[in-house]
């Protein structure tokens, strides 16, 4: 009897649809004894096993001439491995391997095949980095495993990882690897949780796109854009023009690897300017359709010049927010009190994480009260 240990694998991101955005499969090292191979069948056994491995075969010679154990390659895939293990039993058909007396017993070995490490796949390249992150290789009980190092990977990386591994027990084969028949005993292993996220693929494609042609048009640094179901707060579409390929990375990439849509601070511009609306709206100081002064594009607040790229007389507040006119805004904003506008940004939970499922957010930065009595400011 023998036995062998059947490793679980982390577990698989998908997105809403069910497409798979992160998935793992098992490696497999192929090792041999030398002392088991007839010498005139070296360069047989070199020559085929570089077919079926895909190794470099002037390689294999040369660890076919160094004695003993030796490892053959230490990353084949599933099929791979299937087809190194029947390969062996080839082998031993065309006589390739010696039997040789080991305390007064009489053994034959051939290829052995065994589980060494995982890989992490991502299906669709760079979609939806750095968002999904990435997976650094560690070592465990000589099996290499993934773990989450960034985004999604590491936020979810306590489930995700693998939870017990199983176990076969029965009869060797040629290769040393145990016979599964209807003697074999196996115990059950679990994988890592699998991951479904609120997002489809399709959408995600389609605002990758976007910000890819802005950043060109614009000749920007990085564009960021983000869907957000409103009446939910789930993030259906999160893209950035700086993204990289988690299964390969290079230096060139490492500016792209932190996710700054969560992990810096920056001023958001217009887009600020619906959360000054909502406070206008509540305290009933403007409705959408009030009438407010364009001034054709050119404004002066106190020492302030004020330019709007569309140059109009009039808006109505609905306009001002269509065109995003910075002359309207300001006046509007100077509608209310600094203290309301400052506890209205601190309810609006600006200076507070949002609690989403990425790691290492950033929570915004407040001025003090006192700097709201500005109407500049």
């Amino acid at each position: 009897k023998a036995s062998k240990e059947y490793v679980s694998l982390r577990g698989s991101i998908y997105s809403k649809e069910r497409l798979t955005i992160a998935s793992s499969d098992k490696l497999y090292k192929a090792s041999i004894h030398t002392g088991y191979i007839h010498e005139d069948k070296k360069d047989l056994f070199a020559k085929i096993f570089a077919i079926y491995s895909g190794e470099n075969e002037q390689d294999i010679r040369s660890k076919l001439n160094t004695g003993g154990y030796i490892v053959l390659s230490y990353a084949l895939h599933g099929k791979q491995a299937e087809d190194i293990k029947t390969l062996s039993r080839k082998f031993n058909e065309l006589n390739v391997f010696k039997t040789k007396a080991v305390n007064h017993r009489y053994i034959t070995q051939g290829i052995f095949v065994e589980e060494s490490g995982e890989r992490r796949l991502y299906p669709y390249g760079n979609s939806y980095t750095p968002i999904v992150g990435y997976v650094r290789k560690k070592e465990t009980d000589n099996f290499t495993r993934s773990s989450g190092l960034k985004g999604i990977e590491k936020f979810y990386n306590e489930y995700l990882t693998p939870i017990a591994n199983g176990e076969m027990i029965g009869k060797r084969d040629i290769g040393s690897n145990v016979i599964f028949n209807k003697d074999s005993v196996l115990s059950r292993y679990q994988n890592g949780f699998d991951l479904f996220l609120n997002s489809n693929l399709k959408m995600q494609k389609m605002l990758e796109r976007i910000v890819d042609d802005s950043r060109v048009a614009f000749d920007a640094q990085e564009v960021i854009a983000c869907i957000m179901e409103s009446k939910t707060g789930k993030i259906i579409a999160m893209g950035t023009s700086n993204r990289f390929l988690p299964a390969n990375i290079k230096k060139s990439d490492y500016d792209a690897l932190n996710a700054s849509f969560i992990e810096n601070v920056f001023e958001p511009g217009s887009v600020f300017k619906p959360i000054v609306l909502a406070k206008l709206f509540e305290t009933d100081k403007a409705t959408p359709l009030d009438i407010v002064r364009g001034y054709k594009g050119q404004f002066k607040l106190h020492k302030l010049n004020i330019k709007d790229l569309i140059q109009r007389e009039w808006f109505s507040v609905e306009g001002a927010i269509i065109y995003s006119s910075n002359i309207a805004m300001a006046q509007l904003a100077m509608r209310l009190e600094s203290k309301e506008y400052y506890e209205h940004l601190i309810n609006m939970g600006l200076n507070r994480k949002t609690g989403i499922d990425l790691p290492y957010e950033k929570i915004g930065t407040m001025p003090s009260i006192s700097q709201f009595n500005n109407d500049i400011y």
